[in-house]
């Protein structure tokens, strides 16, 4: 046997090797989902008087997780399905924002430490009948567990 069929057949027996005793190779997985929301709640401290809130609607989630299962990004969407409403009410006036194109991601430290939030995009655009945007916020906020800043934020409102 010459000298380049032995190296070829002992590199062929190599790879076969790997091949037949190497176990799958894990990626990385994402988990899809659509969710459905229909919460009702008060706010009590953002004004000296009671907002009602309403969160009605579809959002998009996606979950990725690591070749060990461990959960380190999550990124919400709205869509996927309806619209996606938040509504304040308060003395009878009632501001609607409906299924703005903004997205949240949240990062989550493998030590258990915290988390890390990112909003983009017009996350907050309420409109009142009749009257128009009465507030509009966008922005490329980010914050942890521990604090919520915003890094680049404009807000607008009519009087």
């Amino acid at each position: 046997m010459s000298h380049t069929r032995r190296i070829s057949a002992a590199v062929v027996g190599a790879v076969i090797t790997v091949a037949l005793f190497a176990g799958p190779a894990a990626a990385n997985t994402q988990v899809k989902t659509v969710n459905h929301v229909h919460f009702t709640y008060v706010e009590s401290g953002v004004c000296s008087f009671d907002l009602t809130v309403r969160l009605d609607g579809f959002y998009k989630s996606v979950n990725y997780y690591d070749n060990s299962g461990f959960l380190y990004k999550t990124i919400n969407t709205p869509g996927g399905g309806g619209p996606f409403t938040v509504t304040y009410t308060a003395h009878g006036i009632t501001l609607t924002q409906q299924s703005e194109a903004f997205s949240e991601m949240i990062t989550y430290n493998r030590d258990g430490s915290g988390w890390t939030y990112t909003r983009r995009g017009p996350y907050a655009k309420f409109t009142v009948p009749g009257g128009g945007i009465v507030l509009l916020m966008l922005a490329r906020g980010r914050g942890t567990s521990r604090t919520r800043t915003s890094s680049s934020s404009r807000g607008r409102t009519n009087p």
